[in-house]
């Protein structure tokens, strides 16, 4: 083969490449905010249990008909497709659920740290006094991912490669080689981007996902045990903080702070008191992964300009 096929093929082969690089970099960080968001779900289910389900009578176990009803009304209220809780191995939610296999429950109870199981974290539930580990909280690992990305940046990506090969073979024309390898720069900087938007939107949902529903829980706590104070709850927020608000009324939705690298969300705690949920704005930590997709994405048309300058 000739010094010039060898570069065409290698041209191509670096637009095929950072094409397939790309995704599998997107798809890889929205997964790990995926993770983190069940994960952090599950602790903070398993601390608000400890709380709103009281003890069993002469001893630190729950009382399971209590428990259960708190099980099932937390479900209820964050999507009962999303939560199981297992008091030893035996589900609570969903009767006909599949058991936790004995050797997950002894693994956290070696541990006491959440672990996975298969698409879903599994935060271990202490007992009243926090001592023994007496079930399981398992949270499916949601999908926080723009929708019409799952299909679309798959596209915008072979469209670039399919650039990259218009390109390739027009390296030598100098009249078709510039336009075409616009049209290629252009192509790319577009999946580039939707490639960052795509880590972007999963970010900030994990942030706002986690903050509806730990502000859903410490308001259930404040119902279900009235007369508690903040600091009584805040030891249910995982992952964040929780302190006394004005009392005022304000919206609902969560806000950010210091250019965006808090978020926070006001909760009612009751007649007259409102508490602020605080935690990190994960979408703040995203910037690198702008330079990442936006250069992995050029990397393509480098090549090809590469290889057209030593054509030249």
């Amino acid at each position: 083969m000739s010094p010039r096929a060898w570069r065409r093929v290698g041209a191509f082969g670096g637009g095929v490449v950072t094409a397939a690089l790309t995704l599998v970099v997107v798809r890889g960080v929205t997964a790990c905010y995926e993770r983190e968001v069940a994960e952090r779900s599950a602790a903070t289910i398993a601390a608000y249990l400890s709380i709103a389900a009281p003890a069993d009578r002469g001893g630190s176990d729950y009382d399971l008909a209590q428990l259960l009803i708190q099980a099932r009304a937390v479900a209820t209220l964050l999507g009962s497709s999303q939560v199981e809780v297992y008091h030893g191995t035996a589900p609570l939610v969903h009767a006909v659920a599949q058991p936790l296999r004995p050797a997950e429950l002894d693994q956290l109870r070696r541990e006491e740290t959440t672990g996975w199981d298969g698409e879903a974290a599994l935060a271990p539930l202490l007992d009243r006094e926090g001592w023994e580990v007496a079930g399981a909280v398992r949270v499916a690992r949601p999908r926080l991912g723009v929708r019409w990305l799952e299909w679309g940046l798959p596209v915008l990506l072979l469209i670039t490669i399919v650039f990259a090969a218009v390109s390739t073979r027009a390296i030598g024309r100098p009249a078709v080689q510039q336009r075409a390898l616009v049209m290629y720069a252009a192509a790319a900087l577009v999946a580039g981007s939707a490639a960052y938007l795509d880590v972007r939107t999963a970010a900030k949902r994990a942030t706002n996902q986690w903050l509806a529903e730990a502000g859903a829980l410490v308001q259930e706590t404040s119902h279900a045990r009235g007369g508690l104070e903040v600091s009584d709850v805040a030891s249910i927020v995982r992952g964040g903080t929780l302190v006394p608000a004005e009392n005022l009324a304000r919206d609902a939705r969560s806000r950010r702070m210091n250019r965006g690298a808090d978020a926070a969300v006001v909760v009612r705690m009751g007649a007259g008191r409102w508490a602020e949920l605080r935690t990190r704005g994960v979408e703040a930590a995203t910037g690198i992964w702008f330079i990442c997709t936006i250069g992995l994405a050029l990397f393509g048309p480098a090549c090809v300009w590469m290889a057209a300058r030593a054509e030249r």
